[in-house]
């Protein structure tokens, strides 16, 4: 009998595992940003789909931020190795669109927040689904 109780869970086990977490194809992707600053600067004008800081690289958090302006379309962040820390306490990343960000291919790539913040949270501007994809990267203090 423990047999055939364990059949159905190992089944639902393995759809689990062949199905993708992320619901989203590279047909989805509309704009692709790499980011070549490894300060918390942000964006100089918001949503005008260029990802420009005051220092003129493109930072994690000015990627954000026109990404969230940008719902049409699902940006792909590129990070360069390095590690990109929180600059204050309080300037968590406020995702508001989907998007993905991936680390740099040697997984070289450390977001550091603050042992009592939050690095990423994550705010649907609303109804519509927000969806997040992180990969290749490291996570700490957060």
């Amino acid at each position: 009998m423990k047999t055939a109780s364990f059949l159905p869970a190992l089944a639902l086990l393995v759809w689990l595992a062949s199905t993708p977490a992320f619901a989203l194809d590279n047909n989805d992707i509309g704009f692709q940003q790499v980011v070549d600053e490894l300060s918390d600067e942000p964006d100089t004008d918001i949503g005008d789909g260029v990802c420009k800081t005051s220092n003129g690289g493109c930072s994690l958090r000015a990627a954000i931020q026109e990404s969230n302006a940008d719902k049409d379309r699902i940006w792909e962040i590129q990070l360069t190795a390095g590690t990109i820390s929180i600059s204050d306490e309080k300037s968590n990343y406020e995702i508001k669109a989907s998007v993905i960000i991936t680390g740099a291919a040697n997984g070289g790539s450390i977001l550091e927040g603050h042992t009592f913040s939050r690095i990423f949270k994550i705010v649907p501007a609303d109804s519509a689904p927000v969806e997040v994809l992180l990969r290749n990267m490291t996570l700490r203090k957060g």
